[in-house]
């Protein structure tokens, strides 16, 4: 193996864990205290995005009284369903409510501050993996966009993460459920939001063509997951 590729000490001191801890409370309150709050507006996106969740949860249709749509219509716009119906779960739990719609981006707020660890630990260390951790934990760009129960708010970046974290373990360990899982990641990241629709694409073909060799060395295992892939996007066609 190319040794720039070699994994980084994965050894844990009772400091790091201390300090991940630390991290990933900072991460939560930022993102949970006076949710309902703050920001003051509760604009029409979450307002939408919460009744849809909302009907879907008790009628299994949204407002328009289509069932469990792939791409749900809003006011003559149209959504990926990520965000909606994974805000079924708050909204069940917290009612239909600011609450509960921000909940759910909160949630994927932090979830990504925990893959973003992970990724970057995996890549450059455990000193490395709590600073990127921090870095994201505090970022007003990315607290923001946690507090807001819009399609934004966070499926996109936490799928993105963990594509590239899987894809990275398979490419240290070769072990092809990692493959897999990358696969899975990336196919569930069309789910998210409609960027991505265009930019997922063109990194998985940057991927393909910084690591064909690797790939083609595992050419059964490849074409099994960009069939997954596929199979995973097709209902969005």
């Amino acid at each position: 193996m190319d040794s720039r590729f070699r994994m980084p000490s994965q050894r844990t001191s009772t400091f790091d864990r201390l300090a991940l801890m630390a991290v990933l409370l900072l991460a939560l309150a930022l993102r949970v205290v006076d949710l309902e709050r703050v920001p003051p507006p509760f604009n029409v996106d979450e307002a939408v995005n919460a009744y849809d969740a909302y009907s879907l949860l008790k009628t299994g249709r949204d407002q328009w009284g289509t069932r469990w749509p792939v791409t749900l219509r809003a006011f003559n716009d149209y959504r990926r369903p990520a965000t909606i119906y994974t805000a079924m779960s708050f909204i069940a739990v917290f009612g239909l409510t600011i609450f509960g719609i921000r909940a759910m981006a909160a949630f994927w707020g932090w979830l990504c501050v925990v893959l973003t660890y992970r990724l970057a630990r995996d890549l450059f260390g455990q000193r490395a993996g709590l600073f990127a951790a921090l870095l994201l934990a505090i970022s007003p760009w990315h607290v923001a966009f946690s507090r807001l129960g819009v399609e934004v708010s966070g499926p996109l970046l936490c799928t993105l993460v963990a594509g590239l974290d899987f894809g990275w373990r398979w490419y240290r360990s070769r072990r092809p459920g990692w493959l897999v899982a990358s696969g899975v990641a990336f196919g569930l990241s069309f789910y998210t939001y409609t960027v991505a629709q265009a930019f997922v694409p063109l990194l998985l073909a940057a991927i393909g063509a910084i690591f064909w060799r690797e790939l083609w060395q595992q050419r059964r295992v490849a074409l099994l997951t960009a069939v997954l892939v596929g199979m995973i996007v097709v209902p969005l066609a």
